[in-house]
């Protein structure tokens, strides 16, 4: 009996690790033909992608900024933003007045991204804060950003971006929902 006990559990151990060295094997890399599972490999992908996509329209403003080029500025936009935007040549002027020297790096603050599918109509919004640093001082920048629009195009690119000192911060940034005006943000001259 003791005996039996034994092989059953010899046996047992034998099968566990049996499994869990074929599960292994899943989700590596150790196919014949060096491919992974399509889906893990279209996830990696998709994933290796996200963070180089996430500074796009940041850095394009960034580099418009310091070139103190208004064409770059406008191209970082959506043209449905364009079309949207109240006054976005007085936006611009904002900007450059409130940042005349030139911005030597960026962290991302917070971050969000709104994926939808609805009838087969894909977008992808990013949301996310940046802190832009120059020799003279720190700036905060939101940015609205359509990543992705299957059906459309036109909004493709920044939508709105607010920008302001760090010290201003919750005066001018309120919820994400509330900062959702098509261009360049102004605070009021008053």
């Amino acid at each position: 009996m003791k005996r039996s006990v034994q092989n059953e559990k010899i046996i047992f151990t034998g099968i566990l690790i049996a499994s869990l060295v074929g599960l292994c094997g899943c989700a590596s890399d150790n196919r014949a033909d060096g491919a992974m599972h399509p889906f893990i490999q279209s996830r990696l992908n998709e994933l290796n992608k996200q963070e180089s996509r996430n500074a796009t329209g940041i850095q394009k403003i960034i580099d418009a900024l310091n070139a103190k080029d208004r064409e770059a500025m406008k191209a970082a936009f959506s043209s449905s933003a364009l079309d949207e935007a109240e006054d976005m040549e007085d936006g611009i002027d904002y900007l450059f007045a409130l940042i005349p020297e030139e911005i030597q790096g960026y962290t991302v603050g917070t971050h969000g991204e709104d994926e939808s599918l609805k009838h087969g109509h894909r977008t992808v919004v990013e949301n996310a804060n940046y802190t832009v640093s120059t020799e003279l001082g720190e700036y905060v920048f939101f940015l609205m950003e359509y990543i992705v629009d299957t059906d459309v195009p036109e909004n493709i690119g920044i939508y709105a971006l607010r920008a302001c000192r760090e010290e201003y911060k919750k005066q001018y940034f309120t919820y994400w929902e509330d900062m959702q005006i098509a261009g360049i943000y102004v605070p009021d001259k008053s």
